[in-house]
């Protein structure tokens, strides 16, 4: 048996370990000659010459054995729609020349594609690629080798996050097709699990009416284990609808051009993203006419750039209705401090089929009165042009006569906010339209006001405490905080030393920093009683603020 290498061989950046492998032996067509001779001597004693047999000739034959190292491997990728390349050497062990026919499956059915690795660099270049592949090799001399490479193509789909594909090589000698051998290489495919069709796209209101709103909504998630990169979504608008607004949980809406833009950037796994898209119909729109769309999504996953539709929703127009309101605020929240002017601007449409009074109402949760105003000169802030609403008929609430079918118009409610004992109450304002032609056709909304108070507390504490002696000192310290959520203004702290006591001039100290008497906001003075009047004022007092005053007296 012949030794023929044994050691560590590095192709490319993969290391593979090699065990010790041995030809068959002989090599084929080795002719062995052998005879026999015998020896001997007369009875008389003298040596006759050596006597030797005829030669006999045996041809050793050729066996057919291939080794291929390494016999397993394992990669795994960064995205989907790629390639997983294994550098295998094929050798020789047998004891003659000859060819190995390569063949090469995926367990998933993915293609699979062979090629001579002609620098044996382990490193599929673009002129080895570019060669074509191969489906056997070249003679191989005894003891030789000859390296390949086995391309496995990882599709493209989603859904692939995770699975393990093995691609088995088999490697048969032609000289004699019963000796074969293989090797088993496993994929693992890492990619993001960025799927547009799930949740995907939907409508809130698949049978509209023409002239009124709708919203689109679309949601994605990374299910995958590496990040999508550089996401896009677009809308191209359908025609006979107009931009209203869009939203977006993450990035930025570029703007209101048709297509639409929302540019979300990159999503790590597990993370997601939802935007919306407020459009109106047309009021030309006929009964009956459908209206469909679909997004488009635009990503790279690794070096690999994407581009997938979304599912498609549609949309019927349904006959006008004779009677119809909608009421959508600008802003649904705010928060303001008592005595605060709050105000909340609406759209007010009437999406009826014939000009409308439309009557409106409010429903105060903390009996706050709001008032409504149409915004007359529609510049969006209250002014002394916008009219106060009142009621012209015999319902409740307010009314807004003369409006068209289709046409908007724009509400404040306004009110004055009260103070309350707590800090951070909620008022919940419903505002609701309805149709004075068919009160059943109406529309409400919900906005929130939060109320900021300050609460301020005050404490005072004396050292040293207990009974003490004429002539000791006394440091009185007043402690004082403010844990509402809005400020005051004005804010002074006064104490007037007890008679018993007298005043230890410039021992005045705020938050903790000497300050001389009548100046920086201190001010000591003599009341009537000749007892002494500290005053110290801090201004403004912050929301969640807090500070103390110190000073000095002496037991008379």
């Amino acid at each position: 048996m012949k030794k023929i290498f044994s050691g560590i061989l590095i192709i490319g950046s993969f290391l593979l370990l090699q065990e010790n492998v041995f030809a068959v032996g002989t090599p084929a067509g080795t002719v062995i000659q052998n005879r026999s001779r015998v020896t001997y001597t007369t009875s008389s004693g003298s040596q006759v010459d050596t006597v030797y047999s005829a030669f006999v000739s045996i041809t050793v034959a050729q066996k057919a054995v291939f080794n291929i190292t390494p016999a397993s491997n394992a990669l795994t990728t960064q995205s989907d729609s790629t390639q997983a390349d294994y550098p295998i050497i094929v050798i020789n062990s047998g004891n003659g020349n000859d060819r190995a026919k390569l063949t090469a499956f995926s367990s998933k059915g993915w293609s699979t594609q062979i090629f001579a690795d002609n620098n044996g660099d382990g490193i599929l270049q673009a002129g080895e690629a570019g060669a074509g592949t191969i489906a056997q090799t070249p003679i191989i001399t005894a003891d030789a080798q000859f390296p390949i490479i086995v391309r496995v193509k990882v599709p493209r789909n989603e859904s692939l996050n995770g699975a393990k594909d093995t691609a088995v090589c088999i490697i048969e000698s032609l000289y004699d097709t019963a000796s074969t051998i293989s090797g088993n290489y496993v994929t693992t495919v890492h990619t993001s699990g960025l799927n547009p069709l799930n949740p995907g796209l939907i409508v809130n209101n698949s049978i509209p009416s023409a002239g009124q709103q709708v919203i689109y909504t679309f949601s994605m998630t990374n299910t995958g284990s590496v990040s999508a990169n550089n996401i896009s979504i677009y809308d191209v608008i359908p025609s006979g609808c107009t931009f209203i607004s869009g939203t977006a949980s993450t990035g930025v809406l570029n703007g209101s051009a048709n297509p639409v833009v929302w540019t979300i950037g990159s999503l790590a796994p597990s993370q997601s993203v939802t935007v919306t898209l407020t459009v109106q119909l047309s009021s030309g729109f006929t009964t009956g006419a459908i209206i469909a769309n679909r997004f488009s999504v635009s990503y790279s996953v690794a070096s690999n750039a994407y581009s997938v539709l979304t599912n498609s929703v549609s949309m019927t127009v349904s006959g006008k209705a004779a009677h119809g309101v909608q009421i959508i605020p600008m802003f649904s929240s705010l928060t303001k401090e008592a005595s605060d002017t709050a105000s909340f601007r609406y759209n007010v449409r009437n999406t009826g089929a014939f000009k409308d009074l439309i009557e409106l109402s409010t429903l105060s949760s903390q009996n706050i009165p709001w008032k409504l105003f149409r915004d007359a000169n529609n510049n969006g802030v209250w002014d002394s042009a916008d009219q106060l609403l009142t009621n012209t008929n015999d319902s409740a609430g307010v009314d807004i006569d003369s409006v068209a079918a289709g046409d908007s118009v724009r509400v404040f409610a306004m009110a004055v906010l009260p103070r309350f004992e707590t800090d951070q109450v909620k008022d919940s304002l419903q505002c609701s339209a309805s149709s004075a032609g068919d009160h059943a056709a109406s529309d409400n909304t919900l906005t929130i006001s939060t109320i900021s108070v300050p609460v301020v507390a005050i404490n005072i504490s004396a050292f040293p405490i207990g009974n003490q002696p004429a002539g000791s000192v006394i440091t009185y310290t007043i402690s004082y905080t403010n844990t509402g959520k809005a400020a005051v203004k004005d804010f002074s702290v006064i104490d007037v030393s007890p008679n018993a006591t007298k005043y230890i001039p410039n021992s005045v100290k705020v938050n903790g920093v000497s300050v001389s008497d009548n100046t920086s906001g201190v001010s000591v003075t003599m009341d009537q009683s000749n007892n002494s009047v500290i005053a110290v004022s801090i201004g403004t007092l912050s929301a969640n603020a807090n500070g103390s005053v110190e000073f000095k007296v002496k037991i008379k």
